[in-house]
């Protein structure tokens, strides 16, 4: 999916007015305004959100919470190869073993 596609769905998903569908966005951002201007020109494919937003989303709010579902799906169809397809994060397991003294 891209972010056009992305932003179409969650639109559809809600049932809400680009207004009420920023305003939303940024409920736990009180610094960030989002006009629905800006949520047209994603609509649009003329523009996307920038990643400093999507990054805010992320820490603003839970995993449980479709904002930051949205945000790490858009993290993903921007750059796949950091967010993973989808916004799959990788995961690197680090070993918790220490090597063993001979």
């Amino acid at each position: 999916m891209n972010v056009k596609e992305i932003v179409d769905s969650a639109l559809k998903l809600h049932g809400v007015s680009l207004r009420v569908f920023a305003e939303r966005l940024t409920e736990s951002l009180p610094s960030v305004g989002l006009s629905h201007a800006t949520i047209i020109n994603w609509r649009k494919g003329s523009s996307e959100p920038d990643t400093d937003f999507l990054e805010a989303m992320l820490v603003a709010y839970e995993p449980s919470d479709w904002r930051y579902v949205f945000a790490l799906a858009c993290l993903g169809a921007k750059s796949p190869l950091v967010w993973g397809e989808n916004g799959a994060v990788w995961h690197i397991g680090v070993a918790t073993k220490k090597p063993q003294a001979e």
